[in-house]
């Protein structure tokens, strides 16, 4: 019952999202193309419910010249432990500020980068509150970490992880964050997330 009525939740929502942010995705759409050449989304490979492939969109917010899968690599010396515990904090600012587009790190620290995964949960291939999407890297390199538990339930846009006040130290407090949730789901956990998440967007938008 919990599947149905979440899977009905994430249709309505994010069909009302897609029709109410279409004025939004156009200006975002229009500042990415005059502030820097290159497409408008970014197309990343992720590893979905029952370790399903598809095609996760976000807004680009790298330049053209910039290695577009600099957050992969950035997971990828994390999982390998070549980063140390500082530097192995996850977060949204991986990278140099020079990588970014003008509005880059202004979608990044907002969150707005990720709105068009909103087609991908219309799609069915997300959920709006889930685990974070795996990278089919971070199942061949590290699959005790992965607890294939976490393949079973459909990664989010958002999840607890993100909305935490507990800063995540690593790759590996950030999978226990994903299985708490897991462990816990519900649709009262769901909407309280959806609610921090949304809050979130407005504070980083009034801090920036």
């Amino acid at each position: 019952m919990y599947r149905i009525t979440k899977r009905m939740l994430d249709i309505i929502l994010s069909s009302a999202g897609l029709i109410v942010c279409i004025p939004l995705f156009m200006l975002i759409a229009l500042l990415i193309k005059i502030t820097s050449p290159g497409p408008i989304f970014e197309i990343q490979r992720k590893i979905g419910l029952n370790e399903h492939l598809f095609k996760s969109l976000r807004f680009r917010t790298m330049l053209p010249l910039t290695d577009s899968n600099i957050d992969e690599a950035f997971l990828e010396d994390l999982l390998s432990g070549s980063l140390g515990p500082e530097k192995g904090k996850v977060d949204h600012k991986m990278g140099s500020d020079s990588r970014f587009t003008p509005i880059g790190l202004f979608l990044k620290a907002t969150g707005l980068v990720e709105l068009p995964q909103l087609i991908n949960v219309l799609r069915g291939d997300m959920s709006l509150v889930g685990p974070y999407p795996a990278f089919p890297y971070e199942v061949e390199q590290r699959p005790d970490l992965l607890a294939r538990e976490r393949l079973k339930c459909k990664p989010g846009i958002t999840g607890l992880w993100q909305v935490s006040r507990v800063e995540p130290g690593g790759f590996d407090q950030m999978i226990e964050m994903d299985m708490e949730y897991i462990r816990h789901q519900s649709i009262l956990l769901d909407l309280k997330i959806l609610f921090k998440t949304f809050v979130h967007t407005l504070s980083a938008k009034r801090a920036i």
